[in-house]
């Protein structure tokens, strides 16, 4: 799950991404980002926050109060049995159709949500969906897009003292 964190303490505002690996409902954040699909099916985010809150999103969702479809989204505030302040909850689409262009809609969509709150992190679960057999956090693109141009290009950060796994000398594909 890749997770953002805006660092005020430099001369402009930055975001700083890294990745966790803690259940979306225990993550102490400002905001998560979570989707559901067509239908009602919950992404896997969702489907921990519905856990814990008893069942809130399913509901939501039966009465038409969460949305679905590619590019719209709705805030949530203070669920219970979920320690983020807020949840974004926006539509991915049909399951079968969910895409790289797909998931940059959904993000989107949940930045323009946030749009004038005072959010300083956010944990983006949809990065672990399924993207026609590639996770979305599988491409630093993907992963990282949140909303268009306001994403600043990367800048490297060296890894001193980082263990590098051995370079494969085998041809065999292997599954991500």
């Amino acid at each position: 799950v890749l997770t953002g964190k805006c660092n005020r303490k430099e001369r402009r505002n930055r975001m700083d991404f890294f990745t966790t690996t803690s259940k979306a409902s225990r993550r102490a954040a400002d905001c998560i980002i979570v989707g559901v699909y067509e239908r009602g099916k919950l992404s896997a985010g969702a489907d921990d926050i519905d856990a814990a809150s008893g069942g809130a999103l399913a509901a939501l969702y039966k009465t038409g109060d969460l949305p679905s479809a590619i590019g719209k989204a709705r805030v949530l505030n203070g669920l219970d049995g979920v320690r983020a302040q807020r949840i974004v909850v926006t539509g991915l689409g049909k399951t079968s159709e969910f895409t790289a262009r797909s998931y940059r809609d959904a993000v989107s969509a949940a930045m323009r949500a946030l749009a004038g709150t005072k959010v300083q992190s956010i944990v983006n679960y949809l990065s672990i969906e399924d993207l026609d057999g590639v996770v979305a956090a599988a491409s630093v693109e993907n992963a990282t897009y949140a909303g268009g141009p306001g994403v600043s290009a990367w800048s490297a950060v060296p890894m001193v003292g980082a263990a590098l796994p051995a370079p494969r000398t085998d041809p065999t594909p292997r599954a991500i």
